[in-house]
């Protein structure tokens, strides 16, 4: 292509460009590159100026801005690339901080663990518990419960703590009757003056009852004794059964509390179905040598005490159960049967001493 056919288009585009820019492509030199001289002329003139300036360790001065700035920043890593700088960088680790030796830790508190991970306290998850009130915390602290199934009197000096912690009834009964207050064996508080009078009219109570009412009794008048009881007698058509029959065999004698009423008229003589059978006492063995109370002696005392209504008592809960551990199973005998027939004679003959003359 002939030169002719070029010069209108490099007119063309010379006269696109302003005056300015057409002076400085002339000259050979771009706006860019004139910049940039101007820039290095100024970073000369700071950096002779700055050669008097120091900064602290790890740091460098920016010829550009006459601060101090990292020597592990960005910005000295620009200034080492461009030249304006000598490559003045070190390792870093030079510059880094010495580690300081990391200070005792506290304990933590008894409801805290250590977090292992963060080295801190936490603390330990526990049951939600209601929290009472500071009255009520003072009041069960000086009444502890009294195990269940003794009966106790109220102590002496007790408070309202006393009949919250104890008294399955606090409702009916309050803190002026506390010096003869009785803790039942059921948890029921009721007054000294009130099992007295139930006790005379012949109620049954169990021996740790007795002693707390002589206890709080005693309380008021020291010479307290108490009254002579009643006892309840079973109806009169139980009656004592002592025999050798089909359930206890020959070596041993059943022991049944029966009621006539009931009572079969068989070929050989009286017989009692199992319906009759109102308390079962056991088996007594008839065959056991080396006793010094034998066989025939348990079983009369045994009749003698049937006879004035003391064989069986009545319960707090309306049921009539035998004394003196009966009953006996025929495997009780099998270990030990001399001694422990001597031991239920000698119980025996206690409940007789108490009989009245």
């Amino acid at each position: 292509m002939d030169s002719s056919y070029s010069m209108p288009m490099a007119n063309i585009h010379l006269n696109m460009l302003d005056r300015g820019t057409l002076k400085a492509v002339v000259e050979g030199k771009s706006d860019a590159i004139a910049k940039q001289e101007e820039n290095h002329d100024s970073i000369k003139f700071l950096t002779t100026i700055s050669r008097g300036m120091s900064c602290p360790p790890g740091q460098i001065l920016n010829p550009r801005t006459l601060r101090c700035i990292k020597t592990t920043s960005r910005i000295a890593q620009n200034l080492v690339n461009q030249g304006v700088i000598a490559d003045y960088l070190v390792p870093a680790q030079q510059y880094r901080k010495t580690y300081r030796q990391p200070r005792p830790r506290k304990p933590c508190r008894i409801d805290q663990q250590r977090n292992p991970t963060t080295g801190r306290c936490r603390r330990v998850f526990q049951p939600y518990t209601r929290r009472q009130p500071l009255n009520q915390r003072r009041l069960l602290s000086e009444a502890p419960a009294v195990p269940v199934g003794m009966a106790t009197v109220a102590p002496l000096g007790a408070g309202s703590g006393w009949i919250r912690n104890n008294c399955r009834n606090p409702h009916e009964v309050s803190s002026s009757d506390l010096p003869e207050l009785i803790r039942m064996h059921n948890r029921k508080c009721i007054t000294a003056t009130h099992i007295h009078n139930k006790v005379v009219a012949g109620s049954s109570f169990t021996n740790s009852e007795l002693v707390a009412l002589r206890t709080a009794m005693r309380r008021r008048n020291p010479a307290y004794e108490l009254p002579g009881r009643t006892y309840q007698k079973p109806p009169p058509e139980w009656q004592l059964y002592v025999a050798s029959d089909f359930r206890s065999g020959p070596d041993y004698a059943s022991v049944l509390i029966v009621d006539t009423t009931k009572a079969l008229q068989g070929p050989n003589g009286v017989e009692y179905p199992n319906e009759s059978i109102r308390v079962d006492l056991g088996f007594i063995p008839l065959k056991i040598d080396h006793t010094k109370c034998s066989a025939q002696t348990v079983l009369e005392l045994t009749h003698r005490l049937a006879s004035a209504h003391r064989l069986l008592k009545l319960s707090p809960d309306g049921e009539w159960k035998p004394i003196a551990g009966f009953p006996y199973s025929k495997r009780h005998w099998d270990t030990d049967g001399a001694e422990r027939l001597t031991r239920l004679c000698m119980t025996l003959s206690k409940e007789i001493t108490k009989l009245n003359p």
